[in-house]
């Protein structure tokens, strides 16, 4: 296990039950890490150091990182933009309304089966 200047250490795949025993304890999830790395990224390029290199060092793309830059802009108003609390709301509104569907499905074809065939208000519509 490598650790680079900044203090991420470098993990390949089939690295992590053996990094879990050397350190002694659990390696954070994915995601928090790759939020890690995000936070320091753009700290790291706010304060002045090149993005190109910042990005060599981290061990992810510069169009990554330039992304990562770009919404964090949006996020603090310096650009027009969706900002990422928006996004994250709307992504959970489509997965309940994905899932309120397959709810309504799964009804439809329950009724369907037991011999009801409309699984909704008696008289048509509740307008």
């Amino acid at each position: 296990m490598g650790v680079d200047r900044i203090g991420f250490a470098s993990v390949a795949g089939g690295e992590y039950p053996h990094l879990r025993r050397q350190l002694g304890r659990d390696v954070k999830p994915l995601r928090e890490s790759r939020n890690l790395i995000r936070t320091r990224a753009i700290a790291l390029v706010r304060v002045g150091k090149p993005a190109d290199q910042t990005a060599v060092e981290l061990g992810i793309h510069p169009v990554t990182l330039s992304k990562w830059l770009r919404q964090d802009d949006i996020d603090h108003g310096l650009r027009p933009g969706k900002p990422s609390a928006e996004s994250a709301e709307s992504r959970a509104a489509r997965r309940r309304l994905g899932e309120l569907e397959t709810e309504l499905a799964i009804i439809r074809h329950a009724a369907k089966f037991l011999g009801q065939d409309t699984a909704g208000p008696q008289g048509g519509s509740t307008r």
